[in-house]
């Protein structure tokens, strides 16, 4: 039993998670650890664990409609949250990610994660199949082969 008297029987073995429902762990697993994309984009190679991710993929991406605008300069949105990390990041010169291994600061932690993965720990999964070439980034990659390999 938890805190409030709830009981969860099924324990994720991949982490400490606890869920009252056998459907809930299997979801949790697959979303989480199995890192299932069940939901793809018709329009690119995107794919989400949820539709709403999926929908709200295409909304910010495949649609020009960014009604979230700047009153500073002329940079539009397609959400609240990205016209306040351009505010922050832009404007008010924010940088509250800061990487512990050097003086590298992000506006977004993603992009510290990313940064870390790549720098730090040289991360490259994405494999050039006509050469040594591997980078962080799928549109390196695309780039990469585009530039050096297509005729």
């Amino acid at each position: 039993m938890n805190k409030h008297g709830e009981e969860k029987p099924f324990v994720c073995e991949y982490c400490d998670l606890e869920a009252a429902c056998k459907s809930t762990l299997t979801n949790h697993v697959q979303f989480v650890h199995q890192r299932l994309k069940q939901f793809k984009c018709e329009e690119c190679d995107y794919g989400a664990s949820r539709k709403g991710d999926l929908n709200k993929h295409i909304l910010e991406v495949h649609t020009n409609l960014k009604p979230f605008e700047c009153d500073d300069c002329d940079y539009k949105a397609s959400t609240n949250q990205k016209l306040k990390v351009h505010i922050d990041a832009v404007h008010r010169k924010l940088k509250p990610y800061k990487c512990a291994q050097c003086n590298y600061g992000a506006t977004q932690d993603g992009n510290l994660r990313r940064h870390i993965l790549t720098v730090h720990m040289k991360f490259r999964p994405y494999k050039c199949q006509e050469c040594d070439y591997s980078t962080s980034r799928k549109t390196q990659l695309r780039r990469h082969v585009k530039n050096n390999h297509m005729k």
